[in-house]
């Protein structure tokens, strides 16, 4: 019974943090190739960043300046970017076919 909620306590996790990727996505701010800026969905006067380094074996390879990836080493920060960067591969390759 434990697993089955603690299962269950992960899907509604990151489903919320899923949702607040998306909230968060259009307002991404490419610094260079391997960092973002984006606003907090919970308060706008915070921003955070992510950034992307080849090979970090603890945490994979991108870090958050946020309180929950410091926590948990996963954030909808990171989320988000993942994203961003899966769409604009697809825009890319989108206009290679044009």
């Amino acid at each position: 019974m434990d697993y089955v909620c603690k299962l269950n306590w992960r899907i509604i996790m990151s489903e919320q943090q899923d949702r607040k990727a998306r909230k968060v996505l259009p307002y991404i701010t490419v610094v260079d190739e391997n960092t973002w800026v984006m606003p907090s969905a919970s308060d706008d006067t915070k921003t955070h960043t992510v950034t992307y380094r080849d090979g970090i074996e603890v945490t994979g390879d991108y870090d958050c300046d946020c309180l929950g990836f410091q926590y948990s080493m996963n954030c909808y920060h990171i989320m988000a970017v993942e994203l961003f960067k899966k769409n604009n591969q697809s825009r890319e390759l989108a206009s290679d076919i044009k």
